[in-house]
């Protein structure tokens, strides 16, 4: 599927897929927190989708990796469930 995402949107979208929290993606990339969550917010935007979750299965499709051993279900990314949550890991 061809998807109006920027490269870099694409990327940070499978890096979610593959279960990676924003910090994670931003260590990884060498970017700010601020903005992986800006490229989240606008891929999400772009799509019309309502989770990081959604995110990640319009890239990957049905393809989306299982959750790692290292993080288990109820520590997934996608199941954020606060903006408290949100700021808890901004602030790691």
């Amino acid at each position: 599927m061809n998807l109006p995402l920027s490269p870099r949107e694409r990327e940070i979208a499978e890096l979610i897929g593959e279960g990676l929290t924003g910090p994670e993606i931003a260590k990884r990339l060498t970017l700010s927190i601020r903005t992986v969550e800006g490229h989240i917010y606008r891929a999400r935007v772009k799509l019309d989708l309502a989770s990081r979750y959604d995110l990640a299965r319009a890239v990957w499709g049905d393809r989306v990796p299982q959750h790692s051993e290292r993080r288990p279900c109820h520590d997934c990314p996608f199941r954020r469930t606060s903006d408290e949550d949100l700021d808890e890991e901004r602030a790691q």
